[in-house]
């Protein structure tokens, strides 16, 4: 009976043994994930303005409207355009604060867009209805 006893006991204890050690290895699992998931997301990060910068050098019609004084008397399309770009590049930064407040993503990417933001862009006063469409895309995902 005793030996009975304590084969049941050892097995049990072999058992824990186990579970401790799955916890520890899908932690561990979890850890990897995390670190694949924000490569992942500055990588596509990084992608995204690449593809910006190669449109740039290769699309002459793409290049000149952005070297375009946006500050002149704009044609209406011309206008549109324009805002339309300063918006993208506006949800763009959104996009990469809300990662870099979610820890998904290095400072490192919202730094290069502020900078591309601040010294990259023509002056153009922003059109009132993308004000509010900008400031509704805060509201919205700020909550």
């Amino acid at each position: 009976m005793i030996g009975q006893e304590l084969i049941v006991l050892i097995v049990q204890i072999i058992a824990a043994l186990g579970v401790v050690v799955s916890v520890v290895y899908l932690g561990l699992q979890i850890k990897q994930q995390n670190v694949i998931t924000k490569a992942q997301f500055g990588h596509s990060l990084t992608q995204r303005l690449y593809d910006r910068y190669f449109q740039t050098s290769k699309d002459l019609e793409y290049a000149q409207f952005m070297a375009t004084d946006w500050s002149a008397d704009l044609s209406p399309v011309d206008g549109w355009r324009v805002s339309m770009a300063i918006l993208t590049y506006l949800v763009d930064v959104f996009d990469v604060y809300d990662k870099v407040e979610a820890g998904l993503v290095d400072k490192s990417h919202l730094d290069t867009r502020m900078r591309t933001l601040k010294f990259g862009l023509p002056s153009q006063p922003l059109q009132p209805p993308l004000l509010q469409a900008v400031a509704a895309s805060r509201t919205s995902s700020c909550s």
